[in-house]
C-alpha cells in the first residue's frame, strides 16, 4: 500500500495519528455517522465503508488512537496529497467525546507539518450547516474561498476554506 504520509506521528497529548488499516473501516464508519454532516447528509454506511476501503487502499488514511492500551479507532484524518500546490483535508473525524481536547488542532498542525517545504496550504471543504466546524477552523485561521452550491449534495452547500502556513 502506498502511503504520502508517516506511518506514525505522535500528537504529543496522549494520541498518534498512524496509518488507518482496512479491519479499521467499520469504526470510522461509526464516527462518521455519529456526526455531521454524514448523518444529516443520509448517506447510507456501505458508501462511507467503499469510500474509506478506496482511502486506505491510496494510502491516504490515518486513524488517532490513544499512545497508551490496546490500538482503539477514536478518530480519522484523510488528506489528498496534491490540491492546488497544497493538500486537502478531506476528513476530518473525531468521537463525540474526544471533541474539544486540542485532538483536531494537533492533527492540523501534524498535516501541515508533514507536508514538502514547497507546499503551504492546506485545503477543507465543510457544510455551511456546521456552524461548530466552520467555527473551528475559523480559530485556527482558516479563511473562506467560496461557497460551492449543491457540489456533494443538491440542496446542501460547501464551503471551501484554507490556511496558508508558510
Amino acid at each position: 500500500m502506498p502511503s504520502f504520509f508517516p506511518d506514525h506521528t505522535d500528537l504529543g497529548i496522549g494520541h498518534a495519528l498512524v496509518t488507518m488499516r482496512a479491519d479499521e473501516v467499520a469504526a470510522v464508519a461509526d464516527i462518521m455517522m455519529a456526526s455531521e454532516p454524514w448523518a444529516k447528509y443520509g448517506y447510507e454506511r456501505r458508501t462511507i465503508e467503499d469510500f474509506l476501503v478506496g482511502t486506505v487502499e491510496a494510502g491516504m488514511a490515518r486513524v488517532v488512537t490513544p499512545t497508551d492500551g490496546p490500538r482503539e479507532v477514536v478518530g480519522v484524518a484523510t488528506v489528498q496529497p496534491g490540491f492546488l500546490g497544497g493538500r486537502y483535508l478531506e476528513l476530518l473525524a473525531l468521537r463525540a467525546e474526544r471533541r474539544g481536547r486540542g485532538l483536531g488542532r494537533r492533527i492540523i498542525e501534524a498535516v501541515c507539518y508533514e507536508m514538502p517545504v514547497h507546499m503551504r496550504d492546506l485545503f477543507v471543504l465543510v457544510a455551511d450547516s456546521n456552524a461548530k466546524a466552520i467555527a473551528f477552523y475559523r480559530h485556527l485561521g482558516f479563511r473562506d474561498v467560496g461557497d460551492l452550491p449543491g457540489l456533494i449534495r443538491l440542496g446542501k452547500t460547501e464551503r471551501l476554506i484554507w490556511l496558508r502556513f508558510r
